[in-house]
């Protein structure tokens, strides 16, 4: 589709399209275990056959409901590699999807380069996507989600995330038991979508955060390690009390959105790499708009960046409003006290 036939239509909408798409094909894999089967990709993060199929039938959708746009998507041809096992999975997948995705399978070369699709597009804007994030989440039966946002200019212009409901009853919080849809657009708040069978419902309602708890809930790694143990210092300071609720993925910021949690951070490790946009964008566009406070850990306006690095931002912060500059000033003491 050439750029004069792109296709007007409200980002929000799209996404939420968008989203259920990958809802109706993550329905179909959730039961199969070789869809988690998880690879290591170069920086030695899981990879499933699954985040593959998803981001294709992903971008099969945005081309064809929005035409010509520049994609920065987290899955590449790398990403699978060479095993032709992973990459059969895929295959068999799209072939079932096919009568209602539209889209055909093709040879893992094929499949490689539509993965690229829309990366070399020169505009002011993209579409930022990471098709299953939280994959180790999706890998272990627990909370896991898919996330899209519309980014121009640094700054998350609408967005949306996923959670389904994981593959066996994790948690009994029924916004992750059960699986939900947040969407969000800058300044016109957040909206739940229902999730009814793999699809997006017809309820639509207003997300806006409660008060926060007490004491405050924190939404930590899964993972643990010196990441965590680090917030543990700095929620020490600045929100003492606070209990821990280990989730994975984008769904932190989700949980702040609806209420369930209070607090979300990350703080980047001295010389890692940026954090990627598709990791972020669309969880805190969520979350702001409804009602929390999002920023990087200075307390600074989050920049996604043109290329969808945040080499601009230091770390992630989304919580209740109140807890915003005791957080703030709780990292800056554990920064000092680190250099």
């Amino acid at each position: 589709m050439s750029g004069s036939e792109h296709r007007h239509e409200y980002p929000e909408e799209l996404i939420a399209s968008l989203l259920a798409t990958a809802a109706r094909a993550l329905e179909w894999m959730v039961p199969k275990p070789a869809y988690r089967a998880s690879l290591a990709k170069s920086d030695g993060s899981p990879v499933t056959a699954a985040d593959v199929t998803v981001q294709l039938l992903l971008l099969h959708e945005l081309r064809r409901r929005a035409g010509a746009v520049r994609v920065i998507a987290e899955e590449s041809a790398a990403s699978l590699g060479d095993d032709a096992g992973a990459w059969m999975l895929v295959s068999q997948a799209l072939e079932e999807f096919r009568p209602w995705s539209g889209l055909a399978s093709g040879t893992a070369a094929d499949l490689g380069s539509a993965l690229a699709w829309g990366r070399e597009a020169a505009r002011d804007e993209y579409w930022s996507i990471d098709p299953i994030d939280g994959t180790s989440g999706w890998v272990a039966g627990r909370a896991y989600c898919a996330c899209v946002a519309l980014v121009k200019g640094g700054r998350a212009q609408a967005g949306g995330i996923l959670m389904p409901p994981p593959p066996r009853d994790w948690h009994s919080i029924p916004a992750v038991r059960d699986g939900i849809f947040l969407t969000a657009s800058i300044g016109e708040g957040c909206r739940s979508r229902s999730l009814e069978a793999g699809q997006v419902g017809n309820t639509i309602g207003a997300v806006r955060r409660g008060p926060v708890h007490h004491p405050p809930v924190w939404l930590c790694s899964v993972r643990g390690g010196p990441r965590t143990e680090r917030g543990r210092r700095v929620l020490a300071r600045a929100a003492p009390g606070s209990q821990p609720l280990p989730i994975d993925s984008q769904c932190k910021y989700g949980l702040v959105a609806l209420g369930q949690g209070d607090v979300a951070f990350r703080v980047a490790r001295t010389g890692s790499s940026p954090e990627q946009a598709w990791d972020h964008a669309a969880g805190m566009l969520v979350a702001s708009e409804a009602g929390a406070k999002s920023s990087d850990v200075m307390g600074k306006e989050i920049d996604f960046g043109p290329d969808g690095l945040m080499s601009r931002t230091t770390g992630t912060l989304a919580c209740a409003g109140e807890l915003h500059q005791p957080i703030v000033d709780g990292i800056a003491v554990e920064l000092r006290s680190n250099e």
